[in-house]
């Protein structure tokens, strides 16, 4: 995840927490770090799951893919 977009948003978000009302000990700022990260990374996954699959998918002729559309 190093180097992706969003982690050093994450981690900030996880390590800050509520404001400055809310003052958790260390090991609680890294577990929300953790928990951060890993939304993180299950959103990535998914995310080139979906990128793979439709840039892999690339017909040659689109013409049947338009067929029964009407023009505007």
């Amino acid at each position: 995840l190093i180097g992706k977009r969003g982690v050093e948003e994450a981690i900030a978000k996880a390590w800050l927490g509520n404001g400055p009302c809310d003052d958790p000990s260390l090991l609680d700022r890294i577990a929300r770090c953790r928990t951060e990260l890993s939304k993180l990374k299950r959103g990535n996954i998914a995310v080139e799951f979906y990128r793979d699959l439709f840039m892999s998918s690339n017909p040659s002729d689109m013409e049947p893919l338009f067929e029964g559309f009407q023009a505007k």
